[in-house]
């Protein structure tokens, strides 16, 4: 049985899923736990459904994190690509439909500038809110492996990529 542990307080708190866990985020409302058959919502010590799990059911969720605003960004390896939810009733979905270098999305990170950088396993794009467009970054742009494993923006807004067997880009 997999599941999600919890540390307060020097006390285990265990929230059991049957799924495999592959990321979670805590938005100080709710648990956001990514499977590889969609996505959770623990909130109130009990699992709720709600207009974005429905959204996710059946996806593979392979990274979740959040902006600075509170949008959800939820990196998914489905035709959706990279969701954004603004919120309860409102999503982006940036797929190959619309430029995405592909539907297999494996992080995503609010750039200090408010864009949005998308590790796909065919390199990195970077989605701009604000006119709504998507840059792309490959092997043929310099990075030394189109397998994006993580991305970290440091203090001077030097964007580090992590790739699978091409070391760190920055």
């Amino acid at each position: 049985q997999g599941g999600v542990q919890k540390l307060t307080k020097s006390r285990f708190m265990s929230i059991p899923t049957k799924d495999t866990v592959n990321c979670i985020l805590d938005d100080k409302t709710k648990l956001w736990i990514g499977t590889d058959s969609g996505l959770l919502c623990y909130h109130n010590e009990t699992f709720v459904e709600n207009n974005i799990t429905k959204l996710c059911k059946s996806l593979r969720i392979r990274h979740l994190a959040s902006t600075i605003d509170g949008k959800l960004l939820i990196s998914t390896y489905s035709d959706l690509g990279q969701l954004i939810i603004i919120d309860d009733n409102k999503t982006i979905s940036l797929s190959e439909e619309n430029g995405l270098l592909v539907n297999k999305v494996r992080v995503a990170l609010e750039l200090s500038n408010g864009n949005i950088a998308i590790g796909t396993t065919k390199g990195l794009n970077i989605f701009n809110p604000n006119d709504n467009t998507l840059s792309t970054y490959t092997t043929l742009n310099g990075l030394t492996n189109d397998f994006i494993m993580s991305l970290w923006e440091d203090s001077d807004e030097k964007l580090w990529i992590g790739t699978d067997g091409g070391g760190i880009n920055i």
